[in-house]
């Protein structure tokens, strides 16, 4: 008797062991059941680290920070997920012995560790680097074919909201327009107009020099370009 593949994902058949009439094709498949886990730690600067998973990760449910003699909770202010290495922003640390701890560590196939820890010792310094604008969606002198653009900002750190600094004018009159900025990841952010833009007029956006990330490192110089949005009837 035939079967319809399409509908039936399975086929039962009889067989009668020792008969070489009868013959089946068994496959077996592997299924992960490896459970991620934490195999190190590295700082970056006296506030900023890179925990380093065993393979890439969906989510984490919690991340703590310690001092492992005392058990005085570090603050953790943001952290972000990288494939199999999670960057996070903490509060100030010293050389003292730390301990990291992750709660309900979930890969892509849902293995989940429950509670995994690794201690660490930070020996670094306080990052004095400029932060730096990785990409900006839009180019100097760009046509727009909408009247509320969005521009997706990247920089190369993780920077709080609250100190991202943007502005979007109108040229014609000198005047800002509202904004709603809406944060992407610690990295990046998008910002688009509240309202409709006027329609052939040109826009200045500018990201001011005073943005800068956890550790007070603001931009080397700010960036504006012009955008024009215009839309046809």
């Amino acid at each position: 008797m035939g079967i319809d593949k399409s509908r039936e994902l399975f086929q039962e058949k009889n067989l009668r062991l020792g008969n070489d009439l009868n013959n089946a094709n068994l496959i077996l498949t592997l299924q992960d059941t490896v459970r991620p886990f934490v195999k190190s730690i590295t700082p970056k600067s006296s506030q900023t680290l890179t925990i380093n998973l065993s393979e890439a990760i969906k989510k984490i449910s919690s991340l703590y920070l310690t001092e492992k003699s005392s058990g005085e909770m570090i603050p953790v202010y943001e952290y972000v997920i990288d494939g199999s290495m999670i960057e996070c922003v903490t509060g100030i640390t010293d050389t003292n012995s730390y301990l990291v701890m992750l709660e309900s560590i979930s890969d892509y196939r849902d293995n989940v560790t429950e509670m995994d820890s690794i201690s660490f010792t930070n020996t670094q310094l306080p990052d004095t680097t400029w932060l730096v604008l990785d990409s900006l969606s839009h180019e100097d002198g760009q046509t727009v074919t909408t009247l509320k653009p969005e521009f997706t900002i990247r920089f190369n750190k993780i920077i709080p909201e609250d100190n991202l600094s943007v502005w979007l004018i109108d040229t014609e009159n000198n005047k800002p327009v509202e904004l709603d900025i809406t944060k992407n990841q610690g990295y990046s952010f998008i910002v688009k107009p509240r309202y409709l833009l006027n329609n052939y007029v040109p826009y200045s956006f500018i990201i001011n020099e005073e943005t800068s990330d956890y550790e007070g490192n603001t931009m080397e110089e700010g960036v504006s370009i012009s955008i024009l949005p215009i839309l046809y009837d």
